[in-house]
């Protein structure tokens, strides 16, 4: 993997992590079983991982944003799809997808130029495939 991609995986698995508030162990197994499948050394990438969950802990929404555009710049398509099932299978891992996660993925997939209709259709079939509780009843009551 290039550096550009292995940076953005970084910085985009670190704000998968914490899209729910809480990096989840089993999030960590899915970004550790990413790694193995890309040839990334997974304790120095768990590490850098681990100090960019720390500076995001500290972000409001709009510097989030701001920081996941920055992570999204210029990637190459092929790769934009990698990064966003990365992400994705990350937020999954606790077989558990709430409003703030959705948003989360949302804005990952919008800033990586992902269609719109892929995410929404893989998010589909992994919560089905895989037994995800979609945890947004009560954000739902607002429309």
């Amino acid at each position: 993997m290039n550096a550009k991609f292995q940076t953005a995986l970084t910085k985009i698995g670190a704000v998968a992590l914490m899209a729910d508030g809480t990096a989840d162990e089993s999030e960590y197994k899915v970004l550790e079983d990413i790694c193995s499948d890309l040839g990334i050394e997974w304790a120095s990438f768990k590490s850098a991982v681990e100090q960019e969950a720390k500076v995001i802990a500290g972000l409001d929404e709009d510097a989030a944003d701001t920081y996941i555009e920055k992570a999204c710049k210029d990637i190459p398509a092929d790769e934009a799809n990698t990064l966003f099932e990365a992400a994705m299978h990350i937020i999954l891992a606790d077989k558990v997808l709430t409003l703030d996660e959705c948003g989360t993925l949302f804005t990952i997939s919008d800033m990586l130029g992902v269609d719109p209709a892929v995410v929404l259709a893989r998010v589909a079939y992994s919560v089905q495939e895989d037994g995800v509780q979609v945890d947004v009843e009560e954000s739902l009551e607002e429309l």
